[in-house]
Protein backbone atom coordinates (compact mmCIF):
# COMPACT_ATOMS: atom_id res chain seq x y z
CA UNK A 1 0.00 0.00 0.00
CA UNK A 2 1.42 3.36 -1.01
CA UNK A 3 1.84 6.25 1.42
CA UNK A 4 -0.80 8.08 -0.52
CA UNK A 5 -3.30 5.27 0.03
CA UNK A 6 -2.40 5.06 3.74
CA UNK A 7 -3.57 8.63 4.17
CA UNK A 8 -6.95 7.79 2.64
CA UNK A 9 -10.03 6.05 3.92
CA UNK A 10 -12.80 4.38 1.95
CA UNK A 11 -16.20 6.01 2.31
CA UNK A 12 -18.83 3.47 3.36
CA UNK A 13 -21.47 5.31 1.35
CA UNK A 14 -19.80 5.93 -2.01
CA UNK A 15 -16.75 3.61 -1.72
CA UNK A 16 -14.40 6.36 -2.82
CA UNK A 17 -10.96 6.80 -1.21
CA UNK A 18 -10.99 10.06 0.72
CA UNK A 19 -8.15 11.83 2.48
CA UNK A 20 -8.32 11.12 6.22
CA UNK A 21 -8.17 14.85 6.81
CA UNK A 22 -11.32 15.40 4.75
CA UNK A 23 -13.06 12.14 5.55
CA UNK A 24 -15.40 13.44 8.27
CA UNK A 25 -16.77 16.31 6.16
CA UNK A 26 -17.05 14.06 3.13
CA UNK A 27 -18.93 11.38 5.06
CA UNK A 28 -21.49 13.86 6.37
CA UNK A 29 -22.03 15.30 2.92
CA UNK A 30 -22.18 11.90 1.30
CA UNK A 31 -24.60 10.58 3.91
CA UNK A 32 -26.98 13.47 3.21
CA UNK A 33 -26.82 12.64 -0.48
CA UNK A 34 -27.80 9.02 0.01
CA UNK A 35 -31.40 8.06 -0.72
CA UNK A 36 -33.39 4.90 -1.19
CA UNK A 37 -35.80 4.76 -4.09
CA UNK A 38 -39.25 3.09 -3.97
CA UNK A 39 -37.67 -0.18 -5.13
CA UNK A 40 -35.22 -0.08 -2.20
CA UNK A 41 -32.18 0.24 -4.49
CA UNK A 42 -29.34 2.35 -3.18
CA UNK A 43 -28.78 5.37 -5.39
CA UNK A 44 -25.77 7.66 -5.67
CA UNK A 45 -25.27 10.92 -7.59
CA UNK A 46 -28.49 11.69 -5.86
CA UNK A 47 -29.52 15.10 -7.16
CA UNK A 48 -30.03 14.07 -10.77
CA UNK A 49 -31.87 10.95 -9.64
CA UNK A 50 -34.06 12.95 -7.27
CA UNK A 51 -34.87 15.47 -10.00
CA UNK A 52 -35.93 12.59 -12.22
CA UNK A 53 -38.33 11.33 -9.55
CA UNK A 54 -39.60 14.85 -8.83
CA UNK A 55 -40.27 15.50 -12.51
CA UNK A 56 -42.39 12.36 -12.67
CA UNK A 57 -44.30 13.38 -9.55
CA UNK A 58 -44.73 16.86 -11.01
CA UNK A 59 -46.62 15.33 -13.93
CA UNK A 60 -48.74 13.29 -11.53
CA UNK A 61 -49.40 16.49 -9.57
CA UNK A 62 -50.49 18.22 -12.77
CA UNK A 63 -52.92 15.40 -13.54
CA UNK A 64 -54.15 15.44 -9.94
CA UNK A 65 -54.98 19.19 -10.07
CA UNK A 66 -56.30 19.40 -13.62
CA UNK A 67 -59.73 21.07 -13.77
CA UNK A 68 -60.19 20.67 -9.99
CA UNK A 69 -61.68 23.13 -7.50
CA UNK A 70 -59.10 23.82 -4.80
CA UNK A 71 -59.36 25.40 -1.34
CA UNK A 72 -56.15 26.65 0.28
CA UNK A 73 -56.79 26.83 4.02
CA UNK A 74 -54.26 28.66 6.19
CA UNK A 75 -53.94 28.69 10.01
CA UNK A 76 -54.65 32.40 10.55
CA UNK A 77 -56.88 33.51 13.41
CA UNK A 78 -59.00 35.39 10.86
CA UNK A 79 -60.62 32.08 9.84
CA UNK A 80 -62.34 31.77 13.25
CA UNK A 81 -66.06 32.47 12.98
CA UNK A 82 -66.22 32.18 9.20
CA UNK A 83 -68.39 29.06 9.38
CA UNK A 84 -67.17 27.86 5.99
CA UNK A 85 -66.04 24.38 7.08
CA UNK A 86 -68.75 22.51 5.17
CA UNK A 87 -68.03 24.55 2.04
CA UNK A 88 -64.28 23.86 2.32
CA UNK A 89 -64.92 20.12 2.48
CA UNK A 90 -66.95 20.28 -0.76
CA UNK A 91 -63.92 21.38 -2.79
CA UNK A 92 -62.31 18.65 -4.90
CA UNK A 93 -58.96 19.28 -3.22
CA UNK A 94 -58.17 20.94 0.13
CA UNK A 95 -54.64 22.25 0.68
CA UNK A 96 -53.17 23.07 4.08
CA UNK A 97 -49.84 24.44 5.30
CA UNK A 98 -46.93 23.33 7.50
CA UNK A 99 -48.07 22.14 10.95
CA UNK A 100 -51.84 22.13 10.30
CA UNK A 101 -52.21 18.40 11.06
CA UNK A 102 -53.87 16.95 12.99
CA UNK A 103 -56.87 19.24 12.50
CA UNK A 104 -58.64 20.36 15.70
CA UNK A 105 -62.02 18.60 15.58
CA UNK A 106 -63.77 21.39 17.49
CA UNK A 107 -62.84 23.86 14.72
CA UNK A 108 -64.40 21.90 11.86
CA UNK A 109 -67.19 24.49 11.38
CA UNK A 110 -64.52 27.02 10.38
CA UNK A 111 -61.65 25.00 8.90
CA UNK A 112 -63.33 21.81 7.66
CA UNK A 113 -62.14 18.23 8.11
CA UNK A 114 -60.54 17.38 4.77
CA UNK A 115 -56.90 17.61 3.66
CA UNK A 116 -55.66 16.42 0.27
CA UNK A 117 -52.33 18.25 -0.10
CA UNK A 118 -49.91 19.50 2.54
CA UNK A 119 -47.38 22.22 1.68
CA UNK A 120 -44.60 21.90 4.23
CA UNK A 121 -41.25 23.68 4.45
CA UNK A 122 -39.67 20.45 5.84
CA UNK A 123 -37.54 22.56 8.17
CA UNK A 124 -36.94 20.31 11.20
CA UNK A 125 -35.22 23.11 13.14
CA UNK A 126 -38.48 25.07 13.33
CA UNK A 127 -39.92 23.89 16.65
CA UNK A 128 -37.77 20.69 16.47
CA UNK A 129 -39.47 17.55 15.33
CA UNK A 130 -42.75 19.15 14.26
CA UNK A 131 -41.83 18.86 10.58
CA UNK A 132 -40.25 15.44 11.08
CA UNK A 133 -43.34 13.42 10.23
CA UNK A 134 -43.59 9.89 8.85
CA UNK A 135 -45.36 8.26 5.92
CA UNK A 136 -47.70 6.65 8.42
CA UNK A 137 -48.67 10.05 9.88
CA UNK A 138 -49.42 11.46 6.40
CA UNK A 139 -51.42 8.38 5.39
CA UNK A 140 -53.43 8.50 8.60
CA UNK A 141 -54.51 12.01 7.63
CA UNK A 142 -55.28 10.93 4.05
CA UNK A 143 -52.63 13.13 2.46
CA UNK A 144 -52.49 12.40 -1.26
CA UNK A 145 -49.55 14.70 -2.02
CA UNK A 146 -46.83 16.36 0.03
CA UNK A 147 -45.35 19.46 -1.56
CA UNK A 148 -42.30 21.41 -0.46
CA UNK A 149 -42.71 25.13 -1.27
CA UNK A 150 -38.98 25.47 -2.00
CA UNK A 151 -36.78 23.98 -4.76
CA UNK A 152 -34.26 21.22 -4.10
CA UNK A 153 -31.72 22.93 -6.36
CA UNK A 154 -31.15 25.75 -3.84
CA UNK A 155 -28.59 24.74 -1.22
CA UNK A 156 -30.39 26.58 1.59
CA UNK A 157 -33.33 24.16 1.32
CA UNK A 158 -31.59 21.07 -0.04
CA UNK A 159 -30.62 19.29 3.18
CA UNK A 160 -34.12 19.53 4.65
CA UNK A 161 -35.59 18.10 1.45
CA UNK A 162 -32.97 15.33 1.22
CA UNK A 163 -33.45 14.45 4.88
CA UNK A 164 -37.18 14.05 4.30
CA UNK A 165 -36.62 11.86 1.22
CA UNK A 166 -34.06 9.74 3.04
CA UNK A 167 -36.43 9.13 5.95
CA UNK A 168 -39.55 8.45 3.89
CA UNK A 169 -38.34 6.93 0.60
CA UNK A 170 -41.09 8.61 -1.48
CA UNK A 171 -43.69 6.67 0.50
CA UNK A 172 -46.14 9.54 -0.23
CA UNK A 173 -46.25 11.28 -3.64
CA UNK A 174 -43.87 14.22 -3.18
CA UNK A 175 -42.85 17.28 -5.16
CA UNK A 176 -40.90 20.50 -4.74
CA UNK A 177 -41.47 23.91 -6.26
CA UNK A 178 -40.00 24.51 -9.69
CA UNK A 179 -36.66 26.38 -9.49
CA UNK A 180 -37.50 28.97 -12.16
CA UNK A 181 -40.91 29.67 -10.65
CA UNK A 182 -39.37 30.16 -7.22
CA UNK A 183 -36.62 32.47 -8.47
CA UNK A 184 -39.14 34.53 -10.43
CA UNK A 185 -41.34 34.80 -7.33
CA UNK A 186 -38.44 35.83 -5.10
CA UNK A 187 -37.30 38.47 -7.61
CA UNK A 188 -40.78 39.93 -7.90
CA UNK A 189 -41.25 40.43 -4.14
CA UNK A 190 -37.59 41.02 -3.18
CA UNK A 191 -37.89 38.84 -0.06
CA UNK A 192 -38.14 35.16 0.77
CA UNK A 193 -41.74 34.06 0.25
CA UNK A 194 -43.82 32.50 2.99
CA UNK A 195 -44.99 28.91 2.56
CA UNK A 196 -48.50 30.19 1.74
CA UNK A 197 -47.24 32.55 -0.95
CA UNK A 198 -45.27 29.74 -2.59
CA UNK A 199 -48.32 27.46 -2.41
CA UNK A 200 -50.53 30.03 -4.17
CA UNK A 201 -48.04 30.65 -6.99
CA UNK A 202 -47.28 26.95 -7.36
CA UNK A 203 -50.92 25.86 -7.44
CA UNK A 204 -51.84 28.51 -10.02
CA UNK A 205 -49.06 27.26 -12.31
CA UNK A 206 -51.28 24.21 -12.91
CA UNK A 207 -54.51 23.92 -14.86
CA UNK A 208 -56.89 23.97 -11.90
CA UNK A 209 -60.46 25.22 -12.21
CA UNK A 210 -60.50 27.66 -9.29
CA UNK A 211 -58.58 28.44 -6.13
CA UNK A 212 -60.31 29.65 -2.96
CA UNK A 213 -57.97 31.18 -0.36
CA UNK A 214 -58.97 31.45 3.29
CA UNK A 215 -57.24 31.65 6.67
CA UNK A 216 -54.17 33.21 5.08
CA UNK A 217 -53.57 36.85 5.98
CA UNK A 218 -49.76 37.24 6.10
CA UNK A 219 -49.66 37.62 9.88
CA UNK A 220 -52.03 40.56 10.13
CA UNK A 221 -53.63 38.28 12.70
CA UNK A 222 -51.98 35.54 14.79
CA UNK A 223 -52.33 31.82 14.23
CA UNK A 224 -55.42 30.23 15.71
CA UNK A 225 -54.32 28.98 19.12
CA UNK A 226 -54.60 25.26 18.41
CA UNK A 227 -52.12 25.69 15.56
CA UNK A 228 -49.51 27.63 17.49
CA UNK A 229 -49.46 30.14 20.34
CA UNK A 230 -47.46 33.29 19.67
CA UNK A 231 -47.18 36.65 21.41
CA UNK A 232 -47.94 40.03 19.87
CA UNK A 233 -44.22 40.66 19.43
CA UNK A 234 -43.69 37.26 17.78
CA UNK A 235 -46.51 38.09 15.37
CA UNK A 236 -44.83 41.37 14.41
CA UNK A 237 -41.44 39.67 14.10
CA UNK A 238 -42.89 36.96 11.86
CA UNK A 239 -44.67 39.55 9.73
CA UNK A 240 -41.48 41.46 8.98
CA UNK A 241 -37.90 40.34 9.64
CA UNK A 242 -34.58 40.09 7.81
CA UNK A 243 -35.80 37.01 5.91
CA UNK A 244 -39.51 37.58 5.30
CA UNK A 245 -41.48 40.75 4.61
CA UNK A 246 -45.25 40.58 4.38
CA UNK A 247 -46.17 43.79 2.52
CA UNK A 248 -44.75 42.83 -0.91
CA UNK A 249 -46.43 39.44 -0.56
CA UNK A 250 -49.78 41.06 0.19
CA UNK A 251 -49.32 43.28 -2.86
CA UNK A 252 -48.51 40.23 -4.97
CA UNK A 253 -51.65 38.42 -3.82
CA UNK A 254 -53.72 41.51 -4.57
CA UNK A 255 -52.27 41.57 -8.09
CA UNK A 256 -52.87 37.83 -8.57
CA UNK A 257 -56.44 38.01 -7.23
CA UNK A 258 -57.29 40.83 -9.64
CA UNK A 259 -55.70 39.37 -12.76
CA UNK A 260 -56.33 35.62 -12.37
CA UNK A 261 -60.05 34.94 -12.64
CA UNK A 262 -59.61 31.51 -11.02
CA UNK A 263 -58.81 33.11 -7.65
CA UNK A 264 -61.43 33.72 -4.96
CA UNK A 265 -60.62 35.07 -1.50
CA UNK A 266 -62.43 35.09 1.83
CA UNK A 267 -64.05 38.21 3.29
CA UNK A 268 -61.13 39.05 5.56
CA UNK A 269 -58.65 39.00 2.68
CA UNK A 270 -61.09 40.92 0.51
CA UNK A 271 -61.22 43.77 3.02
CA UNK A 272 -57.47 43.61 3.63
CA UNK A 273 -56.33 43.57 0.00
CA UNK A 274 -58.94 45.93 -1.44
CA UNK A 275 -59.16 48.42 1.42
CA UNK A 276 -58.02 51.37 -0.71
CA UNK A 277 -60.29 50.41 -3.61
CA UNK A 278 -63.29 50.34 -1.28
CA UNK A 279 -62.27 53.74 0.08
CA UNK A 280 -62.07 55.25 -3.42
CA UNK A 281 -65.34 53.69 -4.55
CA UNK A 282 -67.12 54.91 -1.44
CA UNK A 283 -65.81 58.46 -1.94
CA UNK A 284 -66.86 58.49 -5.59
CA UNK A 285 -70.35 57.16 -4.86
CA UNK A 286 -70.88 59.97 -2.36
CA UNK A 287 -70.19 62.78 -4.86
CA UNK A 288 -72.96 65.35 -4.48
CA UNK A 289 -71.92 67.92 -7.09
CA UNK A 290 -72.36 68.10 -10.85
CA UNK A 291 -70.19 65.75 -12.89
CA UNK A 292 -71.02 67.39 -16.25
CA UNK A 293 -71.44 70.95 -17.43
CA UNK A 294 -73.42 72.03 -20.51
CA UNK A 295 -73.39 74.72 -23.19
CA UNK A 296 -76.42 73.10 -24.87
CA UNK A 297 -79.61 73.44 -22.75
CA UNK A 298 -81.50 70.78 -24.75
CA UNK A 299 -78.80 68.18 -24.08
CA UNK A 300 -78.71 69.30 -20.46
CA UNK A 301 -82.44 68.62 -20.14
CA UNK A 302 -81.99 65.32 -21.96
CA UNK A 303 -79.33 64.26 -19.47
CA UNK A 304 -81.39 65.36 -16.50
CA UNK A 305 -84.28 63.16 -17.56
CA UNK A 306 -81.99 60.13 -17.37
CA UNK A 307 -84.31 58.53 -19.91
CA UNK A 308 -81.73 56.82 -22.12
CA UNK A 309 -79.02 54.20 -22.00
CA UNK A 310 -75.58 55.78 -22.16
CA UNK A 311 -72.13 54.54 -23.10
CA UNK A 312 -68.73 55.57 -24.42
CA UNK A 313 -66.76 53.73 -27.10
CA UNK A 314 -63.77 54.20 -29.39
CA UNK A 315 -64.61 51.22 -31.61
CA UNK A 316 -66.53 51.02 -34.87
CA UNK A 317 -69.44 49.09 -33.35
CA UNK A 318 -71.45 48.98 -30.17
CA UNK A 319 -74.17 46.73 -28.80
CA UNK A 320 -77.52 48.05 -27.60
CA UNK A 321 -78.70 46.28 -24.46
CA UNK A 322 -82.23 47.74 -24.20
CA UNK A 323 -84.14 48.52 -27.39
CA UNK A 324 -87.09 49.96 -25.45
CA UNK A 325 -85.08 53.05 -24.54
CA UNK A 326 -83.03 55.40 -26.71
CA UNK A 327 -79.24 55.15 -26.49
CA UNK A 328 -76.74 57.99 -26.17
CA UNK A 329 -73.24 57.13 -27.37
CA UNK A 330 -70.19 59.33 -26.79
CA UNK A 331 -67.38 58.50 -29.20
CA UNK A 332 -64.19 59.80 -30.79
CA UNK A 333 -64.57 57.43 -33.74
CA UNK A 334 -66.07 59.17 -36.78
CA UNK A 335 -66.56 55.79 -38.50
CA UNK A 336 -69.01 54.59 -35.86
CA UNK A 337 -72.34 53.82 -37.50
CA UNK A 338 -75.52 55.33 -36.11
CA UNK A 339 -78.22 52.83 -35.23
CA UNK A 340 -81.96 53.33 -34.80
CA UNK A 341 -83.04 55.17 -31.63
CA UNK A 342 -79.41 56.21 -31.09
CA UNK A 343 -77.97 59.67 -30.46
CA UNK A 344 -74.26 60.34 -30.94
CA UNK A 345 -71.97 62.90 -29.31
CA UNK A 346 -68.57 63.32 -30.97
CA UNK A 347 -65.45 64.02 -28.90
CA UNK A 348 -64.08 67.36 -30.10
CA UNK A 349 -63.64 70.82 -28.64
CA UNK A 350 -64.57 72.44 -31.95
CA UNK A 351 -68.27 72.53 -32.85
CA UNK A 352 -67.31 73.20 -36.49
CA UNK A 353 -66.16 69.58 -36.72
CA UNK A 354 -69.71 68.46 -35.91
CA UNK A 355 -71.12 70.69 -38.64
CA UNK A 356 -68.70 69.17 -41.17
CA UNK A 357 -69.46 65.59 -40.09
CA UNK A 358 -73.22 66.20 -40.38
CA UNK A 359 -72.96 68.00 -43.71
CA UNK A 360 -74.94 66.51 -46.62
CA UNK A 361 -76.54 63.87 -44.38
CA UNK A 362 -80.30 63.29 -44.68
CA UNK A 363 -80.43 62.77 -40.92
CA UNK A 364 -77.96 64.38 -38.56
CA UNK A 365 -75.50 61.82 -37.23
CA UNK A 366 -74.27 63.84 -34.23
CA UNK A 367 -76.49 65.86 -31.91
CA UNK A 368 -73.54 67.74 -30.43
CA UNK A 369 -69.97 67.58 -29.20
CA UNK A 370 -68.35 66.43 -26.00
CA UNK A 371 -64.97 67.37 -24.57
CA UNK A 372 -63.19 66.51 -21.34
CA UNK A 373 -62.65 70.08 -20.26
CA UNK A 374 -63.40 73.56 -21.48
CA UNK A 375 -61.10 76.52 -21.59
CA UNK A 376 -63.17 79.16 -19.82
CA UNK A 377 -61.43 81.90 -21.79
CA UNK A 378 -62.44 80.28 -25.07
CA UNK A 379 -65.68 81.08 -26.86
CA UNK A 380 -65.86 77.59 -28.36
CA UNK A 381 -69.23 75.95 -27.91
CA UNK A 382 -69.04 72.55 -26.21
CA UNK A 383 -72.38 70.78 -25.82
CA UNK A 384 -71.26 68.81 -22.78
CA UNK A 385 -68.00 68.65 -20.84
CA UNK A 386 -66.72 67.49 -17.48
CA UNK A 387 -67.05 69.79 -14.51
CA UNK A 388 -63.49 71.00 -13.70
CA UNK A 389 -64.19 70.60 -9.98
CA UNK A 390 -65.14 66.96 -10.56
CA UNK A 391 -61.96 66.32 -12.57
CA UNK A 392 -59.76 67.74 -9.81
CA UNK A 393 -61.63 65.80 -7.14
CA UNK A 394 -61.38 62.55 -9.13
CA UNK A 395 -57.64 62.99 -9.68
CA UNK A 396 -57.12 63.58 -5.97
CA UNK A 397 -59.11 60.48 -4.97
CA UNK A 398 -57.45 58.19 -7.54
CA UNK A 399 -54.02 58.95 -6.08
CA UNK A 400 -55.03 56.67 -3.18
CA UNK A 401 -54.74 53.72 -5.58
CA UNK A 402 -51.62 54.92 -7.41
CA UNK A 403 -53.45 56.31 -10.45
CA UNK A 404 -51.77 59.66 -11.04
CA UNK A 405 -52.48 60.50 -14.70
CA UNK A 406 -55.82 58.97 -15.45
CA UNK A 407 -56.39 57.66 -18.97
CA UNK A 408 -58.98 59.93 -20.66
CA UNK A 409 -61.11 56.99 -21.79
CA UNK A 410 -61.09 55.59 -18.26
CA UNK A 411 -61.99 59.05 -16.97
CA UNK A 412 -65.09 58.93 -19.17
CA UNK A 413 -65.95 55.46 -17.96
CA UNK A 414 -65.82 56.52 -14.30
CA UNK A 415 -67.77 59.70 -15.02
CA UNK A 416 -70.62 57.90 -16.74
CA UNK A 417 -71.02 55.06 -14.23
CA UNK A 418 -71.18 57.66 -11.46
CA UNK A 419 -73.57 59.94 -13.34
CA UNK A 420 -75.97 57.31 -14.62
CA UNK A 421 -75.80 54.52 -12.04
CA UNK A 422 -78.56 52.41 -13.61
CA UNK A 423 -78.64 53.22 -17.31
CA UNK A 424 -75.00 53.11 -18.35
CA UNK A 425 -73.48 50.10 -20.14
CA UNK A 426 -69.92 49.25 -21.21
CA UNK A 427 -68.01 46.55 -23.03
CA UNK A 428 -65.38 45.35 -20.56
CA UNK A 429 -63.45 43.57 -23.33
CA UNK A 430 -63.04 46.86 -25.23
CA UNK A 431 -62.02 48.76 -22.10
CA UNK A 432 -59.44 46.18 -21.09
CA UNK A 433 -57.93 45.55 -24.50
CA UNK A 434 -58.39 48.74 -26.54
CA UNK A 435 -58.24 51.68 -24.17
CA UNK A 436 -54.56 51.51 -23.24
CA UNK A 437 -55.10 51.36 -19.48
CA UNK A 438 -52.11 51.39 -17.15
CA UNK A 439 -51.51 48.45 -14.80
CA UNK A 440 -52.99 50.34 -11.84
CA UNK A 441 -56.04 51.33 -13.89
CA UNK A 442 -56.50 47.70 -14.92
CA UNK A 443 -56.32 46.64 -11.28
CA UNK A 444 -59.06 49.07 -10.28
CA UNK A 445 -61.11 48.12 -13.33
CA UNK A 446 -60.82 44.41 -12.46
CA UNK A 447 -61.90 45.24 -8.92
CA UNK A 448 -64.98 47.00 -10.31
CA UNK A 449 -65.74 43.93 -12.42
CA UNK A 450 -65.42 41.66 -9.37
CA UNK A 451 -67.76 43.88 -7.39
CA UNK A 452 -70.23 44.24 -10.30
CA UNK A 453 -69.94 48.00 -9.96
CA UNK A 454 -71.07 48.72 -13.53
CA UNK A 455 -73.31 47.25 -16.22
CA UNK A 456 -71.08 45.05 -18.36
CA UNK A 457 -72.55 43.83 -21.64
CA UNK A 458 -69.98 41.03 -21.70
CA UNK A 459 -71.50 39.65 -18.49
CA UNK A 460 -75.09 40.17 -19.62
CA UNK A 461 -74.38 38.24 -22.84
CA UNK A 462 -72.91 35.20 -21.03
Amino acid sequence: MSNNEKNKKQCKYCSKLISVYKYHDHKLKCKNQLIVNPNQHMLMNHLDVIKNFLNKYKQLYSDFLKNKTVALVGPAESIIGTGKGDIIDKFDIVVRLNKSLPLPKDMKNDIGTKTSILYNSLNISDFPGQNKFSNRFLKEHQIQFLSCPYPVEIELFRNDILNYIKRNNFGIPFKTMDLNSYKSLERSIQTRPFTGTCAIVDLLSYDLKLLYITGLDFYTTKYYKKYRMISDQQQLNTQNNIIHKSTPQLNLLKHISLFDQRVYIDNYLDQLLYKNYYYVLNKLNKINFNIFSFDNPQIKDFFKLDMCNITYTINNQYKIINHDKPTLVITNNKYLEKQDKTYLLFVTNNIENIIKLNKDLVEKKYIGNFYYKKNEKSSNHISIYLNPYFINYLKKILKNIQIYNCNLHFLMFLSLILYSKDNHFFNSYEIYNDWGLSTEEKKFFNFLIKKKAFNDIMKSSE
